[in-house]
This record gives C-alpha cells, structure tokens and sequence, in this order.
C-alpha cells in the first residue's frame, strides 16, 4: 500500500493492518495508530507529532531518527501489538 506524501492528520488506524505500507513523508500529525501493524513500513520524513501508538507495531520500520526520539518520549508509546504480540516500545528500540 502507498501513501506516500498524504495528508492523513487526525486520521484513525486503529488496528490496521500497515504492514509494508509507504507512508513517507505522509502528514501523521495527532494520527491514532492504536494497535496497528506497522512491521517494515515506510515513515522517512513522516510528520508524526501527537501520534498515538499505543498498542502498535513498528518492527523494522524506516524512520528518521529525530521521528524516532519523539514517538519514544510519548506517554502513549507503550503497550503490546494484540496480533504480533510485539511490545512498542521494544518494536521501535526505545531507550
């Protein structure tokens, strides 16, 4: 699946199935992306600010650095993906 470059702010994907998406430079901004699967997807360049991922997936996804530092900081980046059983945290290799 590609989105590359939309504008998906506020957008609900609560317990979607993201797995290879191409969400590059996608606008994420307040996006809920409570217990979605997001295993080797694309988020270079995404603008994730206020996204929540509690819950989530993210093995192997291609994200920025500086991305990565603010979705670890979140209160909400915790919790266990209910498909993969994949902790989020440990998914993105928070700190």
């Amino acid at each position: 699946m590609t989105l590359f470059g939309a504008d998906l702010a506020e957008a609900s994907f609560v317990d979607a199935n993201l797995v290879d998406a191409n969400l590059g430079q996608c606008n994420l901004t307040g996006a809920n992306l409570t217990g979605a699967n997001l295993t080797n997807a694309i988020l270079s360049s995404a603008r994730m600010d206020g996204a929540i991922v509690k819950d989530a997936d993210l093995s192997g996804v291609i994200l920025r650095n500086d991305i990565l530092a603010k979705l670890c900081a979140l209160p909400t980046t915790q919790g266990t993906n209910p498909v993969t059983g994949v902790d989020t945290r440990e998914s993105l290799m928070c700190p």
